[in-house]
């Protein structure tokens, strides 16, 4: 969860999302857990400042988020893994495929999948949870955050169609017309 510094806006951290840029945009302080559900985050704030914050939460396309977090089960080191919440077996699983010489990345994926479907969901990270888990609450906004590096060209040169505005920055959209 992050929050302002007058706590008016509360950021219930869904996984793999685009929380961070998010929170730099409104210029939001991390707070003392990441990933936190909302109901722990209500609980950790207390009621009164929970009912008067504008409450955010980002939301993926959930095949595009689960491939996201393979990526990084893929990347981290075990101890990062396990401290996420994966399972010894599942950290082993990722560890493995992740070693062998020549393993195609379908043939990494469908050995997690598969893994995951015997074992169940809570062998995973918490980055590779439901998002139902972190919204399952009344939220002011809910920002779909889908596909978001094919719709929006976030150059990093001023003067090419953006500006920054008091640290936001306006973002061109780009036109999606036949998978251009």
């Amino acid at each position: 969860m992050r929050s302002s510094i007058n706590g008016r806006a509360i950021l219930i951290e869904n996984p793999l999302t685009g929380n961070t840029s998010f929170a730099q945009a409104l210029k939001l302080k991390e707070g003392a857990t990441r990933w936190q559900y909302a109901a722990e985050a209500r609980d950790s704030v207390g009621k009164k400042e929970w009912q008067g914050a504008t409450k955010y939460v980002l939301v993926r396309n959930p095949i595009d988020r689960f491939m996201s977090g393979l990526e990084l089960c893929h990347r981290s080191s075990e101890e990062e893994l396990n401290k996420a919440g994966a399972s010894e077996e599942f950290t082993t699983l990722v560890k493995e495929t992740v070693g062998k010489e020549g393993l195609l990345p379908v043939a990494r994926t469908s050995a997690v999948l598969t893994f995951l479907r015997k074992n169940g969901l809570s062998q995973a990270p918490t980055w590779m949870q439901p998002q139902k888990r972190w919204v399952c609450m009344r939220f002011d906004y809910v920002i779909a955050t889908h596909s978001i590096r094919k719709s929006c060209s976030l150059d990093s040169q001023q003067g090419r169609g953006e500006a920054d505005h008091g640290g936001l920055r306006h973002v061109r959209l780009k036109e999606e017309r036949g998978g251009a």
